[in-house]
């Protein structure tokens, strides 16, 4: 049984290397180069063929090294597949040369190679729970426990997935400091810290939503196949069936996918997973 480090952190061999190579192309680089950095959309996915990626990340009070991809590692979490900002940044440690696919070439080549697809999006989805594990901050949400509306704020975050960090304005001494340094009086809480060291004072939901990233830029010339409202299960169901013949499908819902569902433990039957399948997981 691999390790969960073996699955976030797996080794591609030539071939593999070989099949992505197709589907992008050689980039040389030399040290200190930026890849991607935080809050980076549609940043681009790299294979190591030589040299080395340092991975690190800012949500701390110093920068802190993730880890380093070394020849036949790559980058990239969920965020890179969900158009979602960057959470670290991607920085090369060595002169080398790489394999670059952009967001979209990177989905094609899930798609088309389902073998390494799953071996890249399980290593994706493990490097956002050990990231988590590791005390990434995230998001900061500054606010009283008998407030309906932290509550509200601190709900929208865990059902949407985004990391964060709950500094409780009753027994956390961290928030009369973090207060302090952006001039915010108590009363003016709950408030939302985004990763980038903006605040807002109760924000609607919606700005939550741009402030974590969560929203997306629709072209307006852009026909959409099919436009389903609403992501609970049923939704979710005719999403993906859509999408499995062809169409071109936009999914919305005002607060998160999977719905109440997605606070589940377990679903069971749901469609296509017979042996039912967890709220997180839908």
């Amino acid at each position: 049984m691999p390790s969960d480090q073996e699955i976030a952190f797996p080794t591609l061999g030539p071939d593999d290397i070989a099949a992505l190579t197709e589907r992008g192309h050689i980039r040389e680089v030399r040290p200190g180069e930026v890849l991607f950095a935080e809050g980076d959309r549609d940043f681009c996915f790299f294979v190591v063929i030589e040299g080395s990626i340092e991975i690190i990340e800012h949500s701390g009070p110093t920068p802190q090294t993730v880890t380093v991809h070394r020849p036949g590692g790559f980058t990239g979490d969920v965020h890179t597949l969900s158009g979602r900002p960057a959470l670290v940044m991607g920085r090369v440690a060595e002169d080398g040369r790489l394999v670059q696919l952009s967001t979209a070439e990177l989905r094609r080549a899930v798609d088309e190679l389902p073998d390494l697809g799953e071996t890249i999006v399980k290593a994706f989805l493990m490097r956002r729970t050990l990231l988590l594990g590791q005390g990434f901050s995230g998001v900061k949400i500054i606010g009283s426990r008998f407030s309906p509306a932290a509550h509200r704020l601190r709900d929208f975050a865990a059902r949407n997935a985004v990391p964060f960090t709950w500094i409780d304005l009753d027994a956390d001494e961290q928030a009369d400091a973090l207060l302090r340094q952006f001039g915010v009086p108590a009363s003016a809480t709950p408030i939302v810290i985004g990763l980038d060291g903006r605040w807002a004072s109760n924000p609607p939901l919606a700005e939550f939503a741009r402030c974590a990233g969560l929203t997306m830029t629709l072209e307006e010339d852009h026909v959409y196949d099919l436009v389903v409202v609403g992501a609970g299960p049923a939704g979710l169901a005719a999403s993906v069936y859509a999408a499995s013949e062809g169409l071109d499908v936009l999914t919305a819902d005002a607060m998160a996918a999977g719905g109440q569902a997605g606070t589940s433990s377990r679903i069971e039957n749901y469609l296509g997973f017979p042996a039912g399948i967890s709220g997180a997981e839908l």
